[in-house]
């Protein structure tokens, strides 16, 4: 039995110690815990390449690596990679002064280098061959390397479309406790409709006609999709059920991880604008009012518009909540402040 044994411990060694997971050190450091133990009972054979000295040196580096695996940052919590790659490589050259960003440039195959990592942390483009050398360079394990590329992909991606994609293989991939964002929450802000059914509520007496519900909305949806939303709203909180059996919108507030929470807004905000740009091409039979203006200011002149813009917001929070009137309608209201043009630095007349 002996024999079998050794072959098994040196199999599940190098199975663990070859991962960089945190898990798989851990895993190894028991293993190597319980070699130790066993050798030193006889239950194993004591050879000269399993000797118990052997055992201990392996167990102490593995718990000495898994801590100090513990104390830097883990990929699952971000959603810019770039953001995770400058605040890592810190962390690891605290640990390890070899770890400096000319020494990963060189490590990259860019040895005439020193500020390449620099340039992409700033927002300089990552080819898929630089993605694979820096999975290499950061000893990235499978699951890692593979939500490191996605990421890559997320961050990269030119239109809403290819970053709803990649935002999904993210929330797939993120094998954590503490995940980036809820599936039931990306859902939420993934379709416009969800958060404006969540409003009809409040107006409309719905208990199961899905069909009269999904006409109410600008532009009208199937009644499958209002079927699904209602099914959504339910299952996060988002609604309940009245003493009529009416749903109705609970105090309930939806809540994200801080790390994407500004990448799903951003995502819910293109559909609202382009739900303006319809209203306005179609001009629908309720008031509206839709106005642009175009102005040039000082820097201090926007920031003193940008604290009215808070001001009014929170105005119409504060009278919508004392609005004691029965809700009778369903409104949008979307406030754009950005540049219309880049101006240089005006030069002072001498």
């Amino acid at each position: 039995m002996r024999p079998i044994w050794d072959a098994l411990s040196f199999v599940l060694s190098d199975r663990y110690a070859s991962t960089s997971s945190q898990d798989g050190m851990i895993v190894a450091s028991f293993f190597y815990l319980w070699l130790w133990v066993c050798l030193g009972k006889g239950k194993i054979s004591n050879d000269k390449q399993c000797s118990q000295k052997y055992a201990q040196t392996r167990f102490l580096s593995f718990c000495i690596i898994t801590i100090m695996k513990s104390n830097l940052p883990s990929i699952y919590q971000y959603s810019d990679f770039r953001r995770f790659l400058d605040e890592y490589q810190r962390a690891r050259e605290m640990q390890n002064e070899s770890f400096s960003r000319s020494a990963i440039c060189k490590r990259l195959g860019l040895p005439n280098t020193r500020n390449f990592l620099n340039n992409v942390i700033a927002g300089r483009k990552v080819t898929p061959t630089y993605v694979e050398r820096f999975v290499r360079v950061f000893e990235f394990d499978g699951e890692e390397a593979r939500f490191f590329r996605v990421l890559v992909k997320y961050n990269q991606a030119e239109n809403t479309e290819e970053k709803e994609l990649y935002l999904e293989q993210l929330i797939s991939l993120n094998k954590t406790p503490k995940k980036i964002v809820d599936k039931k929450a990306f859902m939420f802000f993934k379709e416009w409709y969800h958060s404006v059914i969540r409003s009809i509520l409040d107006v409309f007496d719905f208990t199961e006609d899905y069909k009269s519900l999904a006409r109410t909305l600008y532009p009208p949806i199937s009644p499958k999709q209002a079927k699904n939303s209602i099914e959504l709203l339910n299952s996060l909180g988002l609604i309940i059920k009245d003493s009529n059996g009416c749903w109705r919108p609970s105090d309930k507030s939806i809540t994200t991880s801080p790390y994407i929470k500004d990448d799903l807004i951003f995502q819910y905000q293109m559909q609202c604008l382009e739900l303006a740009k319809q209203a306005i091409l179609y001009r629908y039979h309720h008031p509206q009012n839709i106005t642009t203006n175009i102005i040039s200011i000082s820097k201090d002149g926007y920031t003193r518009i940008h604290k009215k813009i808070d001001k009014f917001r929170a105005e119409i929070r504060s009278l919508v909540h004392k609005d004691s009137n029965p809700s009778e309608c369903v409104y949008q209201l979307s406030i754009q402040l950005f540049p219309a043009a880049k101006i240089l630095k005006r030069n002072n007349a001498a």
